[in-house]
């Protein structure tokens, strides 16, 4: 007599599971993308507005902006 759960039933049982499995975790990955790279993006959105900010700081504070006189003409006010 053969042992029960050997054979091809207990083969395909095994290779089903296995791609419920698969499926699953495939469909909870596409469920949840969205939220996970959103909030990926809104962290790295704000490290790059925190490491931009100082240098802006820094660059309005030692180089004041002048006006050319090319861009005094092009704005209309001619001197």
């Amino acid at each position: 007599m053969s042992r029960p759960g050997t054979g091809k039933k207990a083969g395909r049982s095994v290779w089903l599971t296995i791609l419920c499995a698969i499926l699953f975790h495939l469909g909870l990955g596409i469920l949840l993308y969205p939220t996970f790279s959103s909030q990926w993006n809104k962290w790295r959105r704000e490290q790059l507005i925190a490491d931009y900010s100082p240098s802006l700081t820094e660059l309005q504070v030692s180089q004041p902006l002048a006006l050319k006189p090319d861009e005094e003409t092009w704005r209309g006010k001619r001197v």
